[in-house]
């Protein structure tokens, strides 16, 4: 029987331990202990801050409409261009309500979604499982681990702290056949819908093979007999409807934008989708596994868009899946249950089956087709879903490990000093982050051009790049992200936008921004340019 004092160390000390290195190593590290630096870069990023501040304005009435924000004027339903972060407004508006600036504020934002998703992937693992330590390791992957950082420059993958808990949430439905965990799995997807499109369509993709995996491994007949309960339906069916209710105010503006834009191609996608050797190509930031799963990988060479491949989850959660079917053998011989292994990685399997590039073979048609799918551009966003199954199977083997009289308890006190060795790098290796005083410097410098135009509050600007220099790409998206800030801080409409896709015959304006794409923009839209405000741009 195990004394208080190792209780106390195992339940309490390691979890607690392992939340305040990871939390330290990845995101303070990253922030800067002065809050100097925001994560990613000056594109996504900021694009995202001005979507959070947007909704802020929204909840404070500073802002009339929400879906038509006003940038890429005269366009209606801007927002559904992009992601909306509409279920964590709420996290970044009480900062901003405390007066904290923008920025300050996306920082802050950062840092308490981090911790939630250690808090809530520990919460769904510690009552999964019963393993404090384990729980602890498997939430320290999820919301620190290397993977990360090949996410870190994608602020809409940061709230995903329902993940886990949709994960036991339908597990315990499943095997306890209680409806209330039914009700608490769908209320929880709506939710993450809600924190973001794409981690929604991916945990729905999950759970198409949790539940497949479940009635393959398991036979569970059974389960259907609680459908003969009248009460059961009505609280299913409600569920659902309360679901569908729920959902449709987010679903339906990206529905009527699909009717003017169509869905995308399979081409446009096609890229980003994983192939396998995207599992072993990590971030250039990794201290231990640069040299070999970065430098040595050949995803430079064979990928188009390598940039977006860095999935690898960390060496500890391969080598359990190495593990996983030489468990399952030894079980199987010596006639033991095993159904749980069986499930976990038969689900883990087709997960990654089915969301992947085999030199051209590509089994994600089948979930393209879809409703819903094809409106993603960005797959390789599935890892932060997949590493789940990786978590729950790391578990699981460490578990069945411990077992082992040579190994019992030496492994799993071992494994949260190999957890962060695994996922240890170095902050001058390419780790994408910006200062956040440049940022607002820019903002500003667009700002004294606006107001030096003497253009009044709630009127329309168009501010032209500088053309005294070639502008890369980069300056492009950069220079239009500023105007839309600098236009939000001053309460007007702005011509200029950036977005995860844009109006049919705008980027001829968003390349050149002069007067001549302005004009033949107005004239598409059907409105006077003489309401426009062209600022032409100069460097200060």
């Amino acid at each position: 029987m195990k004394t208080d004092y190792s209780i106390w160390i195992s339940k309490v000390i390691i979890p607690l331990l392992l939340f305040i290195v990871g939390l330290y190593t990845f995101a303070i590290r990253i922030i800067g202990y002065d809050f100097t630096y925001l994560p990613g870069d000056m594109g996504d990023t900021r694009f995202n801050n001005y979507i959070l501040e947007h909704g802020y304005q929204y909840l404070t009435g500073q802002v009339k409409e929400y879906w038509s924000a006003p940038f890429l004027y005269p366009t209606k339903n801007v927002i559904a261009y992009s992601d909306n972060l509409l279920g964590s407004v709420p996290l970044y508006s009480l900062f901003r309500a405390f007066d904290f600036g923008r920025e300050t504020s996306f920082q802050l934002w950062f840092l308490v979604l981090s911790a939630l998703n250690f808090a809530c992937c520990y919460v769904a693992l510690n009552k999964w499982f019963n393993n404090a330590i384990l729980a602890s390791v498997g939430a320290y992957i999820f919301a620190f681990g290397i993977y990360n950082l090949g996410m870190i420059g994608h602020a809409q993958v940061f709230p995903k702290f329902m993940i886990p808990l949709i994960f036991y949430w339908v597990w315990q439905y499943l095997s306890k056949k209680e409806i209330k965990y039914f009700f608490f799995t769908t209320m929880a997807v709506v939710y993450q819908f809600y924190c973001g499109i794409y981690l929604g369509f991916f945990v729905i993709y999950a759970l198409l093979f949790i539940v497949g995996s479940y009635f393959v491994a398991y036979r569970d007949i059974a389960f259907f007999h609680q459908f003969k309960n009248k009460k059961n339906n009505l609280i299913f069916f409600s569920t659902l409807l309360l679901a569908g209710i729920t959902i449709y105010p987010l679903i339906y503006p990206y529905f009527e934008l699909s009717r003017v834009t169509g869905l995308r191609t399979f081409d446009e996608i096609v890229n980003s989708i994983p192939h396998p050797l995207s599992y072993f190509f990590v971030q250039p930031a990794s201290f231990l596994w640069k040299e070999i799963f970065y430098i040595q990988n050949p995803c430079f060479e064979g990928f188009d868009e390598w940039w977006v491949h860095f999935l690898f989850p960390g060496v500890l959660p391969w080598v359990t899946v190495i593990c996983m079917p030489v468990i399952l053998f030894y079980k199987k011989r010596k006639k033991k249950e095993g159904r749980m292994g069986q499930f976990l990685f038969l689900a883990f399997l087709l997960s990654m089956i089915f969301c992947m590039n085999f030199n051209g073979f590509i089994p994600y048609k089948l979930i393209y087709r879809l409703p819903g799918f094809a409106s993603m551009r960005a797959l390789n966003r599935i890892i932060n879903v997949e590493i789940m199954f990786f978590i729950l199977i790391a578990i699981y083997v460490s578990h069945e490990l411990s077992k082992k009289s040579f190994l019992k308890l030496k492994i799993i006190y071992f494994l949260p000093l190999l957890v962060i060795m695994d996922n240890v790098y170095n902050l001058n290796w390419d780790v994408r982050r910006f200062n956040k005083e440049e940022s607002i410097q820019k903002v500003e410098v667009i700002k004294n051009q606006i107001s030096q135009a003497g253009i009044k509050k709630h009127q329309v600007v168009a501010v032209a790049l500088n053309k005294e220099k070639e502008n890369s790409h980069i300056d492009i998206i950069d220079h239009h992200i500023s105007v839309m800030l600098a236009s939000q801080e001053l309460h007007l409409s702005c011509v200029n936008g950036y977005s995860g896709s844009y109006p049919d015959n705008y980027m001829s304006f968003f390349d050149n921004t002069d007067l001549e794409s302005l004009t033949s923009w107005c004239q598409q839209n059907n409105i006077s340019q003489d309401a426009i405000h062209l600022v032409n741009f100069k460097r200060e």
